[in-house]
Parts: structure tokens; C-alpha cells; sequence
């Protein structure tokens, strides 16, 4: 028969589960399944650590909805419905912490079922993902100001080059009175080229 296992060692099993729990930069709930929704029933007291919020405070009806983004709140409620045909569900929405800043959440969410494939309880994690997101939108800022500023060098490269063909026309223009025929032919097969050129020029990119 086995043995049961001593009461001390529980407690401390117990003690480390929690000291895990409380480390993990995630926070960690299960929610019940009812005629009306989703109940929270558990979450970790991390919850308190990264978003500031006592568990009984976390565990109110409404809570999780009412501190969705205003901007973010009807695309992420209306994906809830998803997770019970698939069975999981990943996303991402910015969330008000206790203090009213909105931190940015990864939401991973799994359906857990029964013997017999009835929906059993959820259970799911967030994730703090602000810092990454802050990241992309300096990415993205960077990328747009790169591409700017190639236009920009770009937009400069075909007005020298329109001007620097438009003037070597205007010079060659002021010989014109002394020219011989042969020299009157050289100067208008240069203006043939030069119009040429900047017809391709204004055609490669905006003037």
C-alpha cells in the first residue's frame, strides 16, 4: 500500500507551486464555462504584481471587459467566440493596469474538455508584451523615415540631373549665332538627347 505522502513535505510543495506561480512574468486564470459566458474562477496572484490588481479584484464579473482598450474591446470579445470551435485561441490587445496606464497583453487562451468532448474549463495565461510592441514601433518609425528620406535624396538626384540638362542647353544656346551648319546639326542632336533624357528622368520617379 503506498504511503502517504508526510504533511511538511505537502507544505513546502505547496510553498514552491506558489513561489513559481508569482514568478513568472504571465498571469495565469482558469474561467468556467456557463449559460452566459465565461466565469473567472482562479487566477494566479501575479496578477497583482504585474497589473496591480488584488485577486478579489480580478475575479469580479465585467472586470477583464471593462479594462479592454475602448479601441481594442470589440475585436477581442467578439475572438472569444472562436475558442470554443477551435479550441485555442492567441491574441493581443492593450489592457488597463491598475495605476490607468494600458499595458500591451498577449492572451493565449486553451479549451480543456471531458472524457466524453464536453467542454470542461478554460484555461489560460497573459503575457506582458508592452516592451515588445514599444520595439516595433520604433522599428516601423525608423523604416518610415528611411524610406522618406530615399525619397527625398531621390526627388534631388532628378532635379540636378532635369537642371543640369536644362543648363547645358541654355549655354550651348548662346553660341548659337556663330554656328555652322555642322555645329547648328550638333546642337540640335544635344537638344534631341537632352529632352531625351529628361522625359526618362520625370518617367523613373515623381518631379
Amino acid at each position: 500500500m503506498p504511503q502517504r505522502q508526510p504533511h511538511s513535505a505537502l507544505t513546502v510543495s505547496s510553498a514552491q507551486s506558489h513561489h513559481i506561480l508569482n514568478s513568472i512574468p504571465t498571469v495565469i486564470y482558469e474561467l468556467a464555462i456557463t449559460g452566459k459566458g465565461f466565469r473567472t474562477e482562479w487566477i494566479s496572484d501575479s496578477v497583482k504584481r504585474i497589473l496591480g490588481y488584488e485577486v478579489e479584484e480580478a475575479l469580479a464579473p465585467d472586470w477583464w471587459i471593462d479594462c479592454l482598450h475602448p479601441d481594442d474591446k470589440e475585436a477581442a470579445v467578439k475572438k472569444t467566440s472562436l475558442l470554443m470551435s477551435q479550441g485555442q485561441l492567441v491574441q493581443e490587445y492593450r489592457f488597463r493596469s491598475k495605476d490607468g496606464h494600458y499595458l500591451w497583453t498577449q492572451d493565449e487562451v486553451s479549451l480543456l474538455r471531458k472524457a466524453d468532448g464536453q467542454p470542461k474549463e478554460i484555461v489560460g495565461f497573459w503575457t506582458n508584451i508592452t516592451e515588445r510592441k514599444q520595439a516595433e514601433a520604433r522599428a516601423a518609425q525608423v523604416r518610415k523615415q528611411v524610406f522618406e528620406r530615399g525619397e527625398l535624396l531621390g526627388s534631388s538626384d532628378r532635379n540636378i540631373a532635369v537642371g543640369s540638362v536644362l543648363a547645358a542647353l541654355i549655354i550651348s544656346s548662346s553660341f548659337l549665332w556663330g554656328m555652322t551648319i555642322t555645329g547648328l546639326t550638333v546642337f540640335v542632336v544635344c537638344c534631341i538627347l537632352g529632352f531625351i533624357v529628361i522625359w526618362l528622368v520625370v518617367k523613373s520617379g515623381k518631379y
